[in-house]
This record gives C-alpha cells, structure tokens and sequence, in this order.
C-alpha cells in the first residue's frame, strides 16, 4: 500500500539511508515515493542512498491503534464499591483509566451516548460522549445486548480521475466528500439478535473528505430489477454489504476500514459508492476499483454459495456488529 508504504520508508530512512538494493525489501513504489520525498526535501540522494534530512520524527505520524489522527480517548470510570469508605474513596479517587482509542468517525458510531463497548470481554455503558475534549466515558455493565447505530449517509463527487467501462455498467474512481449523520440505535440481543429497542442519538454531522470508487448499473439492468418487483437500490445495499466484506482481503485492511453508499444524486441513477473511511483515503477502496474483477466475482461466489433464498446476514444482509468478534455466534463464521 503506497499510502501506508510512505510513512514507513520517512521511518526507515530516519534510522538508517535507504540504499537503491532496498528495492527487493520495500517494494515497486520505493523509488517514487523517494522522489516525493526529494521534492519536499525530507530525504536526500548522495549516490545509490537516500538520507533523512528534516527535523521532524518521522514516527510520531505513525498511528499505532489508527490511520487517523481525529481520535477519542475512552476512559473507564467505573467505582468499586467494596471495601470501607476509606478505601472506597482512595479507589474512586483513581479510578479513570484509558482503555482504548477510536477514530471519529467509528467513535460517532460505537462510542455513542448509551451506547454499549465492548473490551477484553466485558461490556461497558457508555455514560458520556465529550466531542470537543474527544473523551468517551464508560463503566461497566452486566447486560445481554449490544447496540448497533443507524446512521444515514450521503457522498458528493468532488474529482472522477478515471473511468472505465465495467461490462454493461459504468466504474469510476476519483475524490469524494462523505457526510454521514448517526441518529438513533438499536439494542440487539446476544445470541438471538432478537431487537429490543431503539434509542436516540444527538451527534453533530460528520464531513470527511475522502477517495471512492463507484458503480453505476445499466437502466436496463435496473428496469429489469423493477420488473421482478425489487427495488434497485435496496439489491445495491446488499451488494455493498458483501463488498466491504470482501474488499478486506484484496486490500489487507478490516471491514470498518471501507464503508458503501448509495447515492443517485450525483450521477441521475442509483449508484454504489464504496470509499475509504479516512481522511485523504489510504488506497483502500483504488485497490478495490483496480481489481473489481475479482472482488465482484468472490462477491458472487460468496453469495452463490449461502443456502438461503431471499438473503440473509451471512451474504447481503448487514455487516457483523462492531466488536462482534468477541461473542463466537455473531463472528462472520458462526453468525446465521
């Protein structure tokens, strides 16, 4: 990933020159990327070697837990109540700790107001969302559910760079703007998924700039979708489901690196939008765009091969619930 590769090589350069036989090591886009580098004087080529040459630590851009640098702290306040009342209030004194972090966006989504985290196992409530400060506030909390925001999003074009035709259909990639505005929540059961409310949400809108690459069907591929009687962009939903859970392995990111929209406003027709869900994307969704052969043909296969009918969680229905990794019967192998 050229994006990722970028910071690595600043690092790799600070600690030591990088030499034209690194090549074989850091990959086809080492030269480019050390020209780059030239160009903003943070390297400089004496001979076969490049050398750092800025002042800055090259590392402190390197996010460890995330790409993003917009990220909220979540902070466990949860008071043990045993003991006396002297130990008590020593134990309340230092009781806040950091147990994670999140990028802003997926924090809007998990880490909302009532929301419930999940962390080594356990489940926390979240009490409080401080968006200017970027703290969200949790204790634990025994409870049987899990919650899943709804949130509603919409994308603009800023910049198509390239277009090809795909099939009958039309894909594109290029700059976006991406506003998504969580509003409300649902609580899920564990092991059932049975739903047993919903909540409300109160978040500003988020506006994140972005890359994406779009699919645009045919008319008359979507008058024939009507004719069945289905709505077409309800079949595109369930294609963007299954894409953001394929595009992770011809990409190597996680699920909730990539999102999918679909939008008509800006091409007259309902299109599929799949983008990066960093600012500035970090080539996610072009690797996705420059092999969509082969991401919609494993889409098909995966798709093809559910015993179901009409659709179910396990090829086009929603994603797997953030977290849900640690309850092994809503994990992408054992869900239903």
């Amino acid at each position: 990933n050229p994006y990722v590769l970028a910071r690595h090589l600043r690092c790799a350069a600070f600690e030591l020159p990088i030499r034209a036989k690194d090549l074989a090591r850091f990959g086809d886009y080492m030269l480019a990327i050390l020209e780059i580098l030239e160009e903003r004087r943070e390297v400089v080529r004496r001979g076969n070697k490049w050398y750092w040459s800025h002042p800055s630590y090259p590392s402190e851009a390197v996010k460890l837990r995330s790409m993003s640098d917009n990220t909220y702290t979540i902070v466990d306040t949860t008071q043990d109540d045993s003991g006396s009342a002297g130990q008590r209030a020593a134990v309340h004194a230092g009781t806040n700790r950091v147990i994670g972090t999140m990028d802003e966006l997926s924090a809007f989504e998990q880490i909302h107001p009532e929301a419930i985290y999940l962390h080594d196992g356990e489940t926390y409530f979240v009490t409080r969302l401080d968006v200017d400060k970027k703290v969200a506030y949790v204790e634990k909390a025994d409870v049987d559910y899990f919650t899943q925001s709804i949130a509603e999003s919409t994308v603009r074009i800023e910049n198509e760079q390239e277009s090809v035709k795909f099939h009958r259909a039309t894909a594109a990639f290029g700059d976006v703007t991406v506003t998504s505005l969580v509003y409300m929540f649902k609580k899920i059961k564990f092991h059932g998924r049975d739903s047993i409310g919903f909540g409300k949400v109160s978040l500003p809108p988020q506006v994140m700039e972005t890359a994406a690459f779009w699919l645009v069907p045919p008319v008359s591929t979507l008058n024939l979708v009507r004719e069945w009687g289905r709505d077409p962009s309800e079949g595109l939903y369930g294609i963007g489901n299954v894409i953001t859970e394929v595009v992770p392995l011809y990409a190597m990111c996680d699920p909730r690196d990539v999102g999918a929209v679909v939008d008509s406003l800006n091409t007259g027709s309902p299109t599929l939008f799949v983008y990066d869900r960093y600012p500035g994307g970090v080539g996610f969704a072009e690797r996705a765009y420059r092999t969509l052969e082969e991401v919609l043909g494993a889409c098909l296969e995966l798709v093809k091969a559910c015993k179901c009918e009409d659709g179910c969680p396990s090829c086009v229905g929603a994603p797997v619930p953030p977290f849900a990794q640690n309850d092994p019967e809503l994990s992408p192998r054992g869900r239903i």
